[in-house]
């Protein structure tokens, strides 16, 4: 993996972004798996692998789980499973009730509140999501590796975002701000040269290991919630990516927020000049909005279409063997439970 010194954040946009959903955090035993993620896991991630279930997936899940918990002494899991797996296929109301239920059987406990809050964001219900994120994380501030949290700030972000439309071309909702020269630099270009490296302050550890937590929270958000449709998070995660040095990760993660209409990943600036070198460390560097920054993204876009097309394809073969196994009634084997 290249490790570009620099990476350029576009800084002038012309193009207005449209409202996008919320991103959605949600919690079933999908979501355990997260403790294992890595850059595989991301590099798959930001190459269009998003890791999703298929519909016929979640209806499937809805009867076997729903079965289970009728039959009685059903732990508390399973109501989260069934609740994600309703919410997955648009019964969101259903979900909610899911959750009553549980609520009665199980008080008190921190995945029903981070659901339901998931669910009523899902709703439109912004101010209640809040309401019962914040609870979940007061009930267990580091559970859900810190995703609840990122979720609380890109909704409190979005609803600044309403009153000023300027904030997207200022900050990343996590508050990051677009430096006013473009530049994000990376930890890996001053004398701290790794994680462990000897002589680092810290200060610079404490900055790593937070790139890193955000980074593993913006990737659960796509992979186990909805937030592969925000622009804001794929552009988040493009930039925390590049402030840790993975630039050729970051390339394709601002290349999905440009797709999805996010203004300064769209835009033809410093972005389209240096991540270029992240398919070539010894380009040379180009000017903003010059015809040799605008060729050479040109010949960059095609290769990370190709990748992102590419993982979807792998996604979809990958669900497409989970149906077949449904069919065959291996339900166990492929709910986990």
């Amino acid at each position: 993996m290249l490790r570009a010194a620099l990476v350029a954040l576009v800084l002038a946009a012309t193009t207005t972004l449209a409202p996008a959903p919320a991103a959605a955090c949600l919690w079933d035993i999908d979501t355990l798996k997260e403790e294992s993620l890595g850059n595989r896991e991301v590099a798959a991630v930001v190459t269009g692998d998003l890791g999703k279930h298929s519909a016929a997936f979640y209806e499937a899940k809805v009867t076997y789980t729903r079965a289970l918990i009728d039959r009685g002494g059903a732990p508390a899991e399973r109501y989260d499973d069934l609740a994600v797996a309703l919410a997955k296929t648009g019964k969101l109301d259903e979900a909610l009730i899911v959750l009553t239920d549980k609520e009665r059987a199980f008080p008190g406990q921190y995945t029903t509140h981070a659901n339901r809050g998931t669910f009523l964001a899902g709703k439109g219900d912004l101010a209640g999501a809040l309401v019962e994120l914040r609870r979940a994380v007061a009930i267990n501030p580091k559970a859900h590796f810190g995703r609840e949290h990122v979720q609380i700030q890109l909704l409190e972000w979005m609803g600044r975002l309403g009153k000023d439309p300027a904030l997207v071309r200022r900050e990343t909702f996590l508050g990051q701000v677009v430096p006013t020269d473009g530049m994000v630099e990376s930890v890996r270009t001053r004398p701290l040269r790794g994680r462990n490296a000897v002589g680092a302050k810290p200060a610079e550890l404490a900055e790593i290991a937070a790139l890193d937590a955000n980074v593993v929270a913006l990737v659960g958000l796509i992979r186990f919630g909805d937030g592969e449709r925000s622009p804001h998070l794929w552009f988040a995660l493009g930039y925390n990516l590049a402030a840790r040095g993975d630039s050729q990760l970051a390339v394709n993660a601002f290349r999905q927020a440009e797709r999805l209409g996010h203004p300064l990943a769209a835009g033809q600036g410093g972005i389209r000049a240096s991540i270029i070198r992240a398919f070539n460390a010894g380009a040379p560097t180009l000017e903003p909005d010059g015809p040799g920054t605008i060729g050479a993204w040109a010949k960059a876009t095609p290769v990370l279409d190709a990748a992102w097309a590419k993982g979807q394809a792998t996604m979809t073969r990958r669900q497409a063997g989970e149906d077949r196994r449904i069919t065959k009634r291996r339900l166990r084997a492929v709910f986990g439970y």
